[in-house]
């Protein structure tokens, strides 16, 4: 038996000593924070309609906030990314999800383009932390079946997108958009805070090490990014090197010419 107990490595003793409690708990808390941040996301598509004419703004200044969104989404999950080796996974979570809330509650009390602009892009920056921080959470509490516990996670997301769009036309039918968001904003505001609740004792990615082994587990978001951006700028070199093709440099094939002359 004390063999057998020597062969198990720490973090299986460790996954086996976690209450079943407080790992349900983490489970459906990430399941419904990620659904309501997908339910946000796609909830706004309904919303648009009405706040372009109440704020006053047109289709190309909505493509400009999705680009705006997009940009900022994406380079805060590498930040995310980068920072989660030094601080908890679950209070990353919660900071994320009670910024993702703050930024839906000033939507909904702003009253022009720009300040809408600004609250869109710290909802961006919330929302971001949920997927790659979250799946890390749960992989980390659930390592022997982490693909059914993920695979559930993002099927419970779909949901909240699937019924984002019917469930605000029906809200819109009894209350302002302003008001939609305000309720929307509690939730994140209160899975935000539940977060703190967990302090994120199994699986974490910095346990125990030294800072400077946590920084090079941080390096590999940094390191993905700048050689997307290499790759993109060696593509864009080669591209631009290629002759430029003219109507001058055509040339006419002499024995093609000469046959559809003779005809």
């Amino acid at each position: 038996m004390t063999t057998q107990a020597a062969s198990i490595p720490e973090s299986e003793l460790a996954s086996q000593s976690e209450p079943e409690l407080e790992r349900s708990l983490v489970l459906w808390l990430t399941n419904i924070s990620h659904a309501t941040n997908h339910f946000q996301n796609q909830m706004v598509a309904a919303l648009y309609p009405i706040i372009m004419s109440e704020l006053g703004f047109n289709y190309f200044q909505l493509g400009t906030i999705t680009a705006i969104r997009s940009v900022f989404g994406s380079g805060s999950q590498v930040l995310y990314g980068f920072i989660t080796p030094f601080i908890s996974r679950s209070h990353l979570l919660g900071v994320g999800n009670m910024v993702l809330g703050l930024g839906t509650l000033i939507t909904g009390a702003v009253s022009g383009y720009w300040p809408f602009i600004g609250a869109r892009t710290i909802t961006a920056v919330g929302s971001s932390v949920q997927h790659p921080v979250g799946a890390s959470l749960l992989s980390g509490y659930f390592p022997r079946n982490r693909g059914a516990i993920l695979a559930l996670n993002n099927s419970v997301a779909n949901i909240g997108s699937l019924l984002a769009p019917a469930a605000a036309g029906f809200l819109l039918l009894v209350m302002g958009w302003r008001q939609v968001f305000f309720i929307v904003a509690i939730f994140s505001l209160v899975m935000g805070g539940a977060y703190f609740f967990f302090r994120d004792r199994f699986g974490s990615v910095g346990h125990g090490q030294s800072r400077r082994a946590r920084l090079s587990q941080g390096k590999p978001a940094i390191c993905v990014c700048s050689a997307t951006a290499t790759s993109w700028s060696s593509r864009w070199s080669r591209w631009s090197a290629r002759p430029v093709v003219t109507a001058a440099s055509i040339r006419p094939i002499s024995g093609r010419t000469s046959s559809t002359t003779s005809s």
